[in-house]
């Protein structure tokens, strides 16, 4: 498990804002160069040379950025940091905005993995989502990405859209498949205050969601994907080393208005999230130490979510517990239930308990 530094940049720019979208984002390109500006002051001022594994370039919509952008950005890490020579940059890009420039920009500054939202391959259901692209322009994203050298490549899926059917989600998964994409995210939708489907109070099917994600699972793992966390499917070697670094606690530096940073000493700080804000020099709004308590509980709830589950020794070495005995009760049984299981000192949900994931995690906090 890679538990070295990373770092997290937020950009807050989109084309159009979707209709499920409740990330902080902004349609006013105009702000695009003092952002920036703010963006490389806050890494100046923060940056202590520290070593990083992974940077992780996420929105919003970094393909949208102005030439030479993702430039700036990235030389001021490297300049403020030191990289690894194994480092995992990832930077996100939608379909309709992914161009040869943006390509070579990343490929000239060491980006080696590209994040795209494409979210369906099915043009009535972007349409519903309020998506930009359609399917034609996610097949030639692909292409162009790949032509330029860059073939670590993750697609986003939602499934339990209003009026997605059942076999629209499998046809989703069987276009990724058959494109060779290497690492699938698969979201179930969920409706967030404050964006147009809550507004139009749209809801969930919660039931046929939950057969869509079994329809998903069973197809992906057919054709050689792993789960490595419930959200996250990839072929051996693609498991995406940054999110990992967040379900095992690693330290990380959070740059751009929105983002989180958890700093040595369990401090999580949090930047203001508006982002005019931020361009006139506002960075953190808050920080806090993490108390112990709800330490163990984040360990127990971020670990169960992946494939790799709770290490039973290092829990109780770092928080001083014996957690088979103090939750031995509730333990036997998930066990029982047969939702988790106890091997060679690993929790562990098991395939049924992935389902009933909030289920177990409220059984052990």
């Amino acid at each position: 498990m890679d538990k070295r530094r990373a770092i997290y940049i937020h950009i807050p720019f989109c084309k159009r804002k979707c209709n499920y979208c409740a990330f902080v984002s902004v349609c006013d390109e105009s702000k695009q160069k003092p952002y920036i500006k703010a963006l490389k002051n806050e890494i100046e001022k923060r940056g202590n040379g520290a070593e990083i594994s992974t940077v992780y370039v996420g929105g919003g919509t970094p393909s949208t950025l102005y030439k030479g952008a993702i430039t700036e950005v990235l030389n001021c890490v490297k300049n403020n940091f030191v990289l690894t020579p194994d480092c995992e940059i990832t930077v996100e890009g939608n379909p309709d905005s992914i161009t040869d420039d943006f390509c070579v920009e990343c490929k000239q500054n060491g980006v080696n993995r590209i994040s795209m939202g494409v979210q369906s391959t099915c043009n009535e259901i972007l349409t519903t989502l309020g998506r930009i692209h359609d399917k034609t322009a996610y097949l030639c994203a692909i292409e162009t990405v790949r032509n330029h050298g860059i073939f670590n490549i993750s697609c986003d899926l939602i499934i339990g859209v209003p009026n997605q059917s059942r076999e629209q989600v499998r046809a989703d998964v069987l276009e990724l498949i058959n494109t060779d994409i290497p690492h699938i995210s698969v979201y179930a939708l969920t409706i967030e205050e404050g964006t147009p489907f809550y507004r139009d109070n749209v809801t969930v099917d919660e039931d046929l969601q939950a057969d869509m994600y079994d329809d998903v699972f069973a197809l992906l793992t057919k054709n050689g994907y792993n789960r490595y966390e419930v959200s996250n499917f990839a072929k051996s070697g693609f498991e995406s080393r940054h999110n990992t670094k967040y379900w095992y606690g690693a330290i990380y530096y959070g740059f751009g208005a929105s983002a989180h940073s958890l700093s040595d000493g369990f401090i999580r700080s949090e930047n203001t999230s508006d982002v005019d804000d931020y361009i006139n020099g506002i960075t953190t709004v808050s920080s806090r130490v993490i108390p112990i308590e709800e330490r163990k509980e984040e360990a127990i709830m971020l670990n169960l979510r992946t494939v790799y589950g709770l290490d039973i020794n290092d829990f109780n070495v770092k928080f001083s517990c014996d957690l088979l005995r103090d939750k031995a009760d509730e333990i036997s049984k998930l066990k029982k239930l047969g939702l988790v299981s106890v091997k060679n000192g690993i929790l562990s949900a098991t395939d049924k308990g992935f389902y009933l994931l909030n289920s177990i995690i409220t059984e052990l906090i």
